[in-house]
């Protein structure tokens, strides 16, 4: 193939040459001698890219036959000698470079108008712990003071009603100890009436009764022995009438005592029971209710403190969650690295990261990757995918640095081809770059080619891929005679960049040309060219037959 350059070159010269050989001729011939000078022109220029062709393909074809130590040429030019050999199959893609750890430095604040009011400018090597950003927090800090106001009202709520527990307990113990009280004193009041008062009055009312019936029958027996005495004429009626006046007084006080007693004990006593048995009920309730009211005002105030110590709790989580915000305004260095801003290539001027932009919740303010373990991101064609694995190591040649091969190994293969507005599909694969020299300053962004060697075959008949031709799916190739060359097919099987494995048609030792497709190009035309005009030309019409 000719390069453009070449051609560029070439052009001029026959042009040149052309003009300068007819220019007289052009005034005086008429103007089918210019057309045919035209002509021939182009087809000075076409031979003259014909021989630079052959000039290129000869030179590649001799440099080809030095290719490789381990490979075995004859002193002639063109050929190659067939040999068992081992075969290094790798796979050779580009990539871009970036860190294999890289800290995104995100804004963590809710909404869209978050403002930068500082930041470390762009390519500045920082450690970690140190300030890369700084996002404005006015709203925040306002935010928190207010916060604090209403947590100290709620810890105030809080101790108020700690200290309204205190009292209440005190009030409900006082208050049931005195129901307690007042219990204890109505069942001895009911024991004190039924087993004392009532046993005593009961008794010095039989007292008197008894007495005053002893004292009627006594003056029952003086008055009877006055009136006999009275008829006798030894006392006066006076006497007499003393005596039943005393008997009527005596007989008087008995009933009424007898009445006194049956009312007592008919009226009074169960009147008695009943009133202190009310009481000494009625003291029980009030015990209860004491006791009800005393729990019911305590889980009262518990409830107050519980809801204060909530509202506590509450003002402190939020608290705590603007503290934790205003914490995120402030991006600090999580690992050693080179700032660089993440801006992305859609990005307008009004939208690039600086000082005094506005940035969005979860938007990438920053990258921090680690320079010192760096992989090459490469994008590996659907087509040799399945060759290439996670584990296998490759040799990685950075396009600033050309002169320089680093060691790699892959790490990650990716399951699904990334996404693209071409039919074409790739895969992700990732390609850590082992023992990186100190003195070599890798950037992100930087183009790699990468080799990856995806396996190595041994002991196997390999031919340089230049000395197999294909014609209609058919394998070939052109074996050496000495005075020419006999197109021999073959089998092929696997093939790497350089190499193409012959599973049958050649043997060691076999001397082959290098030049085939060439060879082949030339030795086919006449098969090509036989094939289409068959194609073209339509089929005769079959012959009518005689009738008998």
């Amino acid at each position: 193939m000719i390069s453009p350059s070449l051609q560029t070159r070439s052009q001029p010269t026959v042009d040149s040459a052309t003009d300068n050989s007819s220019s007289w001729e052009s005034q005086s011939k008429p103007r089918s001698s210019r057309s045919f000078g035209r002509i021939v022109g182009l087809l000075l220029r076409i031979a003259t890219i014909v021989a630079l062709l052959a000039v290129i393909t000869v030179g590649s074809i001799l440099a080809f036959g030095q290719f490789s130590n381990n490979q075995t040429a004859t002193s002639e030019a063109g050929t190659y000698t067939v040999q068992l050999r081992t075969v290094d199959d790798t796979v050779v893609e580009r990539g871009t470079l970036e860190s294999k750890n890289t800290v995104h430095g995100r804004c963590e604040l809710t909404g869209w108008e978050n403002k930068i009011i500082k930041l470390v400018p762009e390519g500045t090597f920082v450690k970690k712990g140190e300030l890369v950003a700084q996002l404005e927090a006015d709203k925040i800090d306002q935010q928190i003071a207010q916060k604090k106001v209403s947590l100290n009202e709620a810890q105030g709520k809080m101790a108020q009603a700690k200290q309204e527990l205190a009292v209440q307990l005190n009030k409900g113990e006082s208050d049931v100890a005195t129901a307690e009280l007042e219990l204890v004193l109505t069942g001895l009041d009911l024991e004190k009436y039924r087993d004392g008062d009532f046993v005593t009055d009961k008794t010095e009312l039989e007292r008197l009764i008894a007495e005053g019936q002893a004292q009627l029958e006594k003056v029952n027996d003086d008055r009877r022995n006055i009136e006999v005495l009275v008829k006798k004429g030894y006392r006066s009626p006076e006497q007499l009438s003393e005596f039943k006046l005393r008997e009527s007084s005596y007989k008087f006080a008995v009933d009424r005592d007898r009445q006194k007693l049956r009312v007592l004990e008919k009226y009074d006593h169960k009147r008695k029971l009943t009133e202190f048995d009310a009481k000494a009920t009625e003291a029980k309730r009030k015990l209860i209710r004491a006791k009800t009211t005393a729990e019911a005002e305590k889980q009262k105030a518990e409830s107050a403190i519980a809801s204060a110590e909530n509202a506590v709790k509450l003002h402190e989580s939020e608290l705590k969650e603007l503290n934790s915000v205003l914490a995120k305004s402030t991006l600090l260095a999580p690992q050693d690295g080179t700032v660089a801003y993440a801006n992305q290539p859609w990005y307008g001027p009004e939208d690039r990261i600086r000082e005094g932009a506005s940035v969005r919740q979860q938007q990438d303010i920053f990258y921090l990757p680690d320079m010192a373990n760096m992989q090459v991101r490469v994008n590996i064609h659907e087509s040799v995918i399945n060759r290439v694995k996670a584990g296998q190591v490759a040799a990685i040649r950075l396009d600033a640095f050309s002169d320089i091969k680093l060691k790699g190994k892959v790490t990650f293969v990716a399951e699904l081809a990334a996404s693209s507005y071409s039919n074409t599909k790739n895969y992700d694969a990732l390609v850590f770059i082992e023992d990186i020299p100190t003195n070599l300053a890798l950037k992100p962004g930087m183009t790699a080619e990468v080799e990856i060697m995806v396996g190595t075959y041994e002991n196997i008949v390999a031919v340089p891929v230049g000395a197999i031709t294909e014609h209609f799916q058919q394998s070939y190739c052109y074996l050496d005679k000495g005075s020419k060359y006999d197109r021999r097919a073959v089998k092929t099987g696997r093939m790497t960049h350089s190499f193409v494995e012959v599973l049958e048609g050649l043997n060691p030792g076999d001397k082959i040309a290098l030049d085939a497709y060439q060879r082949g190009t030339a030795d086919f035309a006449a098969a090509e060219r036989e094939v289409s005009s068959k194609r073209s030309t339509p089929a005769a019409a079959p012959k009518k037959g005689t009738g008998g």
